[in-house]
C-alpha cells in the first residue's frame, strides 16, 4: 500500500519542518510549498496530493485563496483541506469554511490530532 501523499503550504519554514517530519514519521510523503504560488506550481505540474495542510496567514495570498482556488479546480475540487494557524478569530474560522475548507488545526498542532485527522480524511 502506497504512503499518502501530504502538500504542506506555509510561509514559516519551521512549521514546515515540523509538519514533514511529523508526518513522515507517521509514514507519510509530503511536498512542501512556501506559498500559495508554490503550491499552484507543483499542482500544475501534476501533483496530485491526497490532503492539503495549508497555513491561513501568508503573506501573498492566504489559505483562504488557495482553497477557492482549488475548489473551482476540476481536479482538485474534492481534496480535503486542513487550515492551520495559530489565530482564534471565529471569522477567520467562517472564512475558510466557506470557501471549502474541510477541517481547521490550531498551531501549535496536537501531532497525534493531526495525524490522525489526516487519516481520517484520507481513508
Amino acid at each position: 500500500m502506497s504512503s499518502k501523499l501530504i502538500l504542506v503550504v506555509d510561509d514559516s519554514a519551521v512549521a514546515r519542518g515540523v509538519a514533514r517530519h511529523v508526518l513522515t514519521k507517521a509514514g507519510m510523503g509530503v511536498h512542501c510549498a512556501a506559498s500559495v504560488a508554490d503550491a499552484v506550481s507543483f499542482l500544475s505540474e501534476g501533483g496530485r496530493p491526497d490532503l492539503i495542510l495549508t497555513d491561513f496567514n501568508m503573506p501573498e495570498a492566504d489559505g483562504v485563496a488557495l482553497i477557492d482556488r482549488l475548489r473551482h479546480s476540476r481536479t482538485m475540487s474534492e481534496t480535503p483541506i486542513l487550515v492551520m494557524t495559530a489565530g482564534t478569530d471565529p471569522s477567520d474560522k467562517e472564512r475558510a469554511k466557506s470557501a471549502g475548507a474541510t477541517g481547521w488545526i490550531l498551531k501549535p498542532f496536537d501531532t497525534e490530532k493531526l495525524v490522525s485527522a489526516i487519516e481520517r480524511l484520507t481513508h
